[in-house]
């Protein structure tokens, strides 16, 4: 843990110094970009600089409780500079907590707001959520500290704010640890139903007594899906479903519509829940069969009819009623990784969420994953060394892949290789192309929002034409990241002249303006020689930052039938209007930048995919999408044949199969071997598909 504390430290610290960010903010926006990703939060506001007096403390708020089932998330920071680990006791954490309290309670204090300049985004946010005090159900504190957490099985009081629950979730340096590195930071769910609802779950099994899992049919009652949801929120939706339901809105008219005017109805009308468990207890009760305790429950399909219960149910509407059907898989820890996102995905093959809308294999993400690794990037100013831009197709990717170097020099050639700083998430890819799609108010609608719209078309598009996700693709949007980044840190640096917060929607918006601009005089931005030199001019960045300040006026004063908040107005499609239709005066330096509609296409004809550049690229994405599970059916239907043998290399390589996904991504040679294997088996009868 100290090793990692260490890095840890060391890497905030260096992107605090490069980017002119404090330590605390670069801290906040790293950490809360796992939350958002998992759906712990809607989106993570940092007001600069966070507010902080004798009693108070406010380090940022998770936007708009409207949009989060009328719960209102603020984050607290503990951030320690020591070399060494701090540790964080209860009374640590518990005044914490209590200075948190203190600051909401008073958002609708005129005295309080009196004392804070107007110009600031702490005022902005008090102004802006104390209009949403009314229709809050729940206070979400959110705690972030790299300090170690140490309560000991302490009970935390939770203070009540105006009659209002409050909760608390906790990421302190071990959880931090573990988000960073990709693993499960979850409690284990234990609801046992009998103790804690006084109620049971009728069922009927569904399965073969020697079916390697377990499947139920059951029934639950309406009051006791809310009651359960409202004890473990979004825990119990599958991370899929849960991004979905908070990016898309949560509550569906037509099951609300059910649930008010007809209730007895709603089992008809319903199609139910499909959930997982990893364990469950079924009593045999005078009315039969039921299920009496649950561990790890997972709602894989019906998001939407849960969270609509849960939503009639705390706006006190009578659920008693009501009645879902669900349909229960009861799978082993050892067995849940590869079979639930399966349940989930069929689960889902008829809705909205599929398979393309966020899964970190679909052959999109393993297409960009192959090209990073394998492209150099040239030498950065005054380096002599290239680099590559490390794509993380999913969570901890690069974390792993560091510390597969066991000595220390192993590992310092990996982030030699592969700084940091140009690491790419897949929301990262999102923002940048969406702003390069004109859609600058989709990304200052978050992150959760901007993916799901982003990956929605995703599915399509590859189906429509996958070869112009080449190089030529993957380039650019290396080159459109090397902007953003570049604009962000200029903005950041004019502070103290007419910058005052809210680079998140001044650097989407003056990008799509600059695409917008080139659009309309009918040319061509050349990425490529952003990514040949991994930088761009002085010329560019003085007309970057110029238009920048004429956008942020904008932004400072929407018209009087737009949202007074800043973010807020930034998420409307009218402000999109309103700054795309203002006048920008273009040096004729940023023509050293564009290019012509006949020299583009140009460009385009000469770059196309070799035939055998495209045959390779199919191969590595054929098996690389693949799933362990096909290569344990092909490895036992080998072991089956006496006429069908595999040399000793051969069989390594299938063993490594076996982690498909998991602890194994081929290479193009490996990927081409167990090709070759697959072909042999299908031409001696093995009739399974990849």
């Amino acid at each position: 843990m100290s090793e990692f504390y260490s890095q840890f430290s060391l890497e905030i610290n260096n992107l605090s110094l490069e980017t002119g960010q404090s330590q605390q903010e670069i801290f906040f926006e790293r950490i809360t970009s796992f939350l958002i990703e998992d759906g712990e939060c809607i989106e993570a506001i940092y007001p600069r600089p966070p507010f902080l007096e004798k009693g108070y403390q406010f380090d940022g708020y998770g936007g708009n409780p409207l949009d989060d089932d009328n719960k209102l998330t603020v984050f607290l920071i503990d951030y320690s500079f020591s070399e060494n680990i701090e540790i964080m006791n209860l009374n640590n954490l518990s005044s914490l907590i209590n200075r948190g309290a203190n600051f909401v309670s008073k958002l609708n204090s005129r005295d309080f707001r009196s004392r804070l300049e107007e110009s600031t985004e702490v005022f902005d946010a008090i102004d802006y959520l104390s209009n949403k005090l009314d229709d809050l159900f729940q206070i979400k504190f959110i705690v972030l500290t790299n300090k170690e957490l140490r309560i000991r099985g302490e009970k935390i009081s939770m203070p009540l704010i105006n009659n209002i629950k409050t909760v608390v979730s906790i990421f302190d340096i071990e959880k931090i640890k573990k988000l960073e590195e990709g693993l499960n930071i979850n409690e284990e769910m234990e609801i046992d139903l009998s103790e804690e609802y006084k109620e049971s779950i009728p069922v009927l099994s569904a399965h073969m007594s020697e079916s390697p899992y377990r499947s139920y049919l059951a029934v639950m009652s309406g009051q006791l899906l809310a009651s359960i949801y409202e004890r473990w929120g979004n825990r119990l939706l599958e991370k899929n479903v849960r991004v979905f339901l908070q990016a898309k809105g949560s509550v569906n008219k037509g099951i609300r519509n059910t649930i008010d005017d007809d209730p007895s109805m709603f089992f008809a009308y319903n199609n139910g829940i499909t959930a997982t468990a990893d364990d469950i207890k079924v009593e045999d009760l005078p009315r039969g069969r039921a299920i009496t305790q649950i561990k790890n429950l997972q709602i894989v399909n019906g998001g939407q009819t849960t969270a609509s219960i849960y939503s009639a149910y705390k706006n006190k509407k009578d659920v008693s009623k009501v009645f879902v059907q669900m349909k229960l898989s009861v799978v082993n820890k050892e067995k849940s990784e590869e079979v639930v996102p399966l349940i989930s995905r069929y689960a889902n093959s008829q809705n909205k969420i599929n398979a393309a809308d966020f899964s970190s294999n679909h052959p999109f993400h393993l297409q960009i994953e192959k090209l990073s690794r394998g492209i150099l990037a040239p030498p950065a100013e005054n380096s002599i060394k290239s680099t590559k831009w490390f794509y993380e197709r999913s969570r901890g990717q690069y974390q792993d892949m560091k510390n597969k170097g066991f000595t220390v020099s192993q590992k310092k050639r990996f982030e030699s290789e592969n700084p940091t700083r140009q690491k790419l998430t897949k929301t990262d890819m999102a923002k940048f192309l969406n702003i390069w799609k004109y859609k600058p108010a989709l990304v200052c609608k978050g992150v959760q929002k901007n993916f799901v719209e982003f990956s929605e078309g995703i599915d399509d598009e590859w189906k429509k034409n996958s070869s112009k996700y080449d190089e030529t693709f993957y380039k650019e949007l290396v080159a459109k990241a090397i902007i953003f980044k570049t604009l962000d840190k200029l903005v950041l640096s004019k502070k103290d002249s007419w910058y005052r917060g809210y680079k998140s929607a001044i650097v989407p918006y003056t990008l799509s303006i600059l695409a917008w601009e080139i659009k309309k005089y009918k040319k061509h931005f050349n990425f490529s020689k952003v990514w040949t030199e991994q930088s761009i001019s002085d010329d560019l960045k003085a007309e970057l930052i110029r238009v920048a300040e004429d956008v942020n006026k904008i932004l400072n004063n929407p018209p009087v039938n737009m949202p007074g908040n800043i973010l807020e107005f930034a998420k409307r499609e009218g402000c999109w209007e309103i700054i795309k239709s203002n006048k920008y005066q273009w040096s004729k330096k940023l023509d050293q930048y564009l290019i012509s509609e006949e020299e583009f296409k140009k460009k385009k004809k000469d770059l196309k995919f070799k035939p055998i550049l495209q045959k390779k690229l199919d191969v590595e994405l054929l098996i690389g999408s693949s799933q362990s599970a096909f290569w344990q059916k092909l490895e036992t239907w080998i072991n089956s044949r006496s006429d069908f043998e595999l040399t000793d290399s051969e069989t390594i390589l299938m063993r490594k199969a076996l982690g498909m996904q998991k602890t194994f991504v081929p290479n193009f040679g490996q990927a081409t071997r167990l090709h070759i294997i697959y072909q042999r088996a299908t031409n001696s009868g093995f009739n399974e598909r990849l």
